[in-house]
């Protein structure tokens, strides 16, 4: 910029100098398009880019999501908040994030582009952190709605600071518009009874949907959501007094007084055994796996044909050994005891 008068100027030189006023507004005139010029291209090399990465999450199954995505209070997925911006779960996801991204970021950058980039990284600590802290139980979270809301209020809060009526009404417009899109759907809206019910449903707006990738993608995050409350479960307990024991016997529901009994008479024979029940089948502990390979032998009694040892056959790849009665009756815990002594005999 220029800070000369025209005094020192010959001839009253040009536009740029022949006043106080005349010049500044020019230069500044020059630098807002170029700013905006290079807010236009930075967006339009941001869409590209979350597009691009949408076209390789799908091609693979969404496994990005789960990758980079961010879950709740878990210290390992906590740089995550960097990456979760950029990733989507949906077409419907990443077109209903594209215009409003576009349209914002573009508000927050014309008026400088290194400035923008700082805001950015702000926003994404501070959306990343308050997902991140207060976000469901395991519940992933991708998109880049935090961006969205961020830019929102800089634009809308440096309109009113600047007295920009332009920067602030735009603001204003495009939020009422985005926030249409997001509460279309609420419950209770009248004419989207439809949309409840157990039909499968689009991912993000909630409409019913027959689409197959996006049948595939919604089994995927209900499966991940299951998998998640892992994280949460207490893990598994032995009770192995000695550390010496060869082998496990594993329980779940109405047979630990059974079995308890009948590893206490194991015990009392001479016998070294190792007990443990389990209080949660889908998911499992998130230490069972480990639990069942420290063992030689796994015995698995249960009132049943065997439902518990054939998940934990296909799950965690152990032959544990089935033991199965299905007369309406528990087990007695002599006949256990004899059953388990048995299966020391063969470790």
């Amino acid at each position: 910029m220029t800070s000369q008068s025209g005094s020192g100027s010959p001839a009253g030189g040009t536009a740029a100098t022949r006043g106080r006023k005349g010049g500044p507004v020019l230069r500044a005139t020059e630098i807002d398009l170029a700013e905006a010029r290079k807010a236009f291209f930075l967006m339009v090399g941001f869409i590209g880019l979350i597009w691009i990465l949408q076209v390789a999450n799908w091609a693979d199954h969404y496994q990005l999501d789960f990758n980079y995505g961010v879950l709740p209070r878990s210290i390992g997925r906590l740089p995550e908040i960097f990456t979760a911006p950029f990733l989507h779960f949906s077409w419907n996801h990443i077109e209903g994030n594209s215009g409003p991204l576009f349209i914002f970021g573009f508000l927050a950058a014309y008026r400088g582009v290194v400035r923008f980039l700082g805001v950015t990284v702000l926003v994404a600590i501070t959306s990343g952190m308050a997902v991140w802290l207060f976000q469901g139980n395991n519940q992933l979270t991708v998109g880049a709605s935090g961006l969205i809301f961020g830019y929102f209020g800089y634009v809308l809060s440096r309109g009113i600071i600047d007295r920009n009526l332009i920067d602030a009404l735009a603001a204003v417009v495009m939020a009422l518009s985005y926030a249409y899109i997001l509460t279309v759907a609420i419950p209770g809206t009248p004419g989207l009874e439809h949309r409840i019910g157990g039909i499968e449903k689009a991912d993000i707006t909630g409409t019913i949907s027959y689409d197959p990738d996006n049948h595939d993608r919604m089994v995927r995050l209900r499966q991940a959501k299951i998998d998640g409350i892992a994280a949460d479960l207490a893990p598994v307990e032995v009770d192995d007094p000695d550390g010496a024991a060869r082998v496990l016997v594993l329980g779940w529901g109405s047979t630990f007084g059974s079995i308890g009994a009948a590893v206490r008479r194991t015990r009392q024979a001479g016998h070294s055994v190792a007990q443990a029940h389990l209080r949660h089948l889908n998911p499992f502990p998130p230490n069972l796996a480990d639990v069942l390979r420290r063992y030689d032998k796994v015995l698995v009694p249960e009132i049943n044909l065997g439902q518990l040892a054939l998940l934990l056959r296909g799950r965690f790849l152990v032959d544990v050994i089935s033991y199965n009665q299905v007369r309406g009756l528990p087990f007695r815990a002599a006949e256990l005891a004899g059953v388990i002594e048995d299966v020391i005999g063969h470790a």
